[in-house]
Parts: C-alpha cells; structure tokens; sequence
C-alpha cells in the first residue's frame, strides 16, 4: 500500500423538535477538499461527526460553545461505502469506547456507541469467521451492503460524536467489473441517522479519479418520496442528495429509510436495473422513488403494582401505552430507590422484553406488562467514636446499627450498654 494518506470528514446533524438546524460543509484539518481527485492505492480516511441539537426546558440553547440539558434517546446511524472503495476498519481509541466531545473545548460530554460487541480486542476490530461482518465495540460492517452501522445513546446537545472509517481507493482507475473502460471513478458519500420519527442526511462528500468534470459526460441520480401520508408532509423526511456518474459507473442505492410507525418501500426506478443495491449507470438521468405505509398493529405496555405490595397514598399507577415495533420505549420517571412520601419504590421488573441500564427496552411484536413494589422506607440509627482516644478494634465495642420506620419509638444504647476495655472508660452518647 502506498503512504499516501489524507481524510476528509462529512457532517450529520440530528436534532429534536425543539430547535431546526442544518449544517454542512468540510472541515479543512488535514483534509481534501470536497470534489477533489484521488490517486489509486491511497487510504482514505472519513469522519462520521453526530450532533444533537436543542433547547433544555430552562430556555439554554445547545451551540459550538455550550451544551443545552437535552439528551437523545437511540440514534441508528447507517453509512454505505461507495462502490469502489475497500473497507479497511475503523479509527480505534486506546480505550475501545467511543465517545462524545464538546465541540468548543473538546471536553467530554454525554453519549456513547453503544457496545453491543464487547470485543476482547481493544486495538483493532474482529472479522467473524465468516468474514461478512467487521465488529469493533458497538461499531458494524457488513459486506452484503457495504455499510457501516451503529448506535448511539444519551448524547448531549451541544456535543459531537465521531467515528472514523478507513477505506482505500482501487488500484487502476478501470473498473475491472464492467465491461467498459473506465477513464473515471466517482465516489459519492453520505450518511443517515434517526431517531424515533426524526431522520436526518449527512452532507455528500465526493473524490474521483481520472479525467477532470471538462472532459467528461456525466448524468444525475436523484431521489424522490412519492404519496407521502399527510403527516409526513409537514415534518417530510430528508432526500439524499444529488450525485453525478459518468456512464457505466457502478452506483450504489442509498440506505432505505427506517422511521418508526412506518413501513418503507425501498427506492426503485424505471430507469435502470438494480442488483444487490446497486446499478450499472445508463446514459440518462435516474430518479429513484420511495414510499411509506403507516403500520397499524401497536402492542401494550401495561404497568401495574405487585399484589401484597402497598401503596402510597396519593400515588397512581402510569396508564397503559401503545407502541410500535422496535420503538425505544423509556419506563415511566420512577426509579429504583426513587422515595414516594414514606416508601421507596423496587423498581419495574417484567419477563416479556430486556430492560437496559438506562431503564428503557425495544419494543417488540408482543404486550409488555411491567410490575413494581413498594416497601416503607426505614431509617438507620447507627454509632460512631470521635477519632480521638481509641482502644484498638474499637469498632468492635459499638452498638448495632438498627433501622425504624417513621413515627417509631426509638430507645437509644446507655452509657452502660457498652463493656468498657481495659484502660478505658466510655465517657457517653450524644448526637450533633
């Protein structure tokens, strides 16, 4: 492999709807310039940057130099390589995590790809045995589609997330799986993510090799919704953007759109003949037209109180919700431990679906119901020496901790209750 090495870098932007915001460009730190030729037998290397971007409920708005108290629930990002290019891996960290910077000052903030791997490996990624999928710590290749995937949690808005993807270009310019020559090699590239019904496109990024734009003819591939239900409308999805290929180019499909509460048709053209997501350019332009079907069928999530458990006065049981499959589901606002007057609450537990650490779960095709319990809340009543004159093992002369409910009586331990060691004299109890 030659040495030469440079990188570019392309944005994705998610945000709530709270706050619209688009951005897009190259950011110049040792990178190309979009549109600029590549030699063969050269790495390149791209950036993945996720932001989330809002207004918390005190009104701070999340920018370059601050972060707003906004965090996301599970983004899917999803980025197919461009035909041509051999993936090579991904930009590993010393730690194998990957995870969110302020964009200002590059301290950390919240939001992680999530690990859904846990390779023992910290240095660089795992081949499966099979070599159809690239793994490294929650980061995804398949060489069915050519796509990296993965998810990312609790990013804060005002933060970034970066995830770098090493490639390299052919060897010759010619493409030796079609039958014409080629004297040029388009790479187009761009990125999605979503969020529950929020779905955003990243900036294209292209290089090419061989002859300049002047010397070539090329044709455009476009996208297009067609009969968009109507609240889709007023919120529409974003297209892909508009790429350009010399005739004979191999083109690779954009990813199908993946928005919870509907079903997407794929994109589908009569103006060429797609195989295995892609398509041999003809000498025309190609539109390629998606659509969506609402899903109807919704399951339960049903909560209810343990029998035999009490109940606080004044406390309601959440009311039953409906949800799509693979919607992210987050459990109702109490937690484990969370105190409701004089009882603390156990938490909620169920054996239909796999609550994760961050007290939510994927719905599935299937009625949830989630059960919780309450215990009065005890307080201790424990005793400690001042750290002055001691005997040795004092701790061991001390009164058991004991735990009360409120309102209890509570006798508290004597003077005499405590065998005096030799040498030494129990002066008293007192509480500050």
């Amino acid at each position: 492999m030659k040495s030469k090495f440079k990188q570019f870098q392309k944005f994705l932007i998610l945000v709530p709807i709270l706050l619209l915001l688009f951005y897009s460009g190259i950011v110049n730190a040792e990178s190309i310039e979009d549109g600029t030729e590549v030699e063969p037998d050269m790495e390149l290397t791209y950036y993945l940057n996720v932001y989330y971007n809002g207004i918390d409920k005190t009104g701070g708005v999340s920018s370059e130099s601050a972060t707003a108290e906004v965090k996301s629930e599970y983004i899917y990002v999803e980025d197919r390589i461009p035909d041509g290019l051999e993936f090579i891996g991904f930009v590993t960290t010393q730690s194998g995590s990957i995870g969110a910077t302020q964009v200002a000052d590059g301290k950390w903030c919240s939001g992680q790809v999530v690990d859904d791997t846990e390779e023992d490996e910290v240095d660089s990624g795992v081949w499966n045995s099979a070599h159809t999928e690239y793994t490294y710590h929650g980061l995804h290749y398949t060489t069915s589609d050519r796509t990296v995937r993965f998810k990312v949690k609790n990013l804060k808005a005002g933060g970034v997330l970066k995830v770098g993807i090493i490639t390299k270009t052919p060897e010759e310019i010619d493409d030796p799986n079609t039958e014409s020559v080629e004297t040029r090699r388009d790479f187009y590239n761009f990125a999605t993510a979503i969020e529950k019904a929020l779905q955003a496109v990243s900036n294209t990024v292209h290089v090419y090799m061989g002859l300049p734009d002047e010397e070539v003819t090329k044709y455009n591939v476009t996208y297009e919704f067609e009969n968009l239900p109507q609240e889709l409308q007023d919120n529409t999805p974003a297209l892909p953007a508009q790429v350009s290929y010399v005739e004979g180019a191999s083109v690779a499909v954009a990813p199908p759109v993946n928005l919870e509460g509907y079903t997407f048709s794929g994109w589908s053209t009569g103006d060429a003949n797609i195989q295995n997501g892609s398509f041999k350019m003809p000498g025309n332009n190609v539109v390629l037209k998606g659509s969506f079907t609402p899903i109807t069928d919704k399951y339960n999530v049903t909560y209810q109180i343990q029998e035999g458990s009490p109940v606080p006065e004044g406390y309601s049981v959440p009311l039953t919700k409906q949800y799509f499959e693979g919607a992210t589901v987050k459990l109702d606002d109490l937690k484990p431990g969370d105190k409701f007057g004089n009882y603390t609450f156990s938490g909620w537990t169920t054996s239909d679906t796999t609550i994760s650490e961050d007290y939510d779960f994927i719905m599935g095709a299937n009625d949830v119901t989630l059960t919780g319990s309450f215990t009065e809340t005890r307080y201790k009543v424990e005793y400690k020496f001042y750290d002055t004159v001691l005997p040795p093992n004092s701790n061991n002369y001390l009164p058991a901790t004991r735990t009360y409910l409120p309102g209890a009586s509570v006798t508290t331990a004597t003077k005499e209750s405590v065998t005096n060691p030799n040498g030494y004299e129990l002066l008293g109890w007192y509480k500050e």
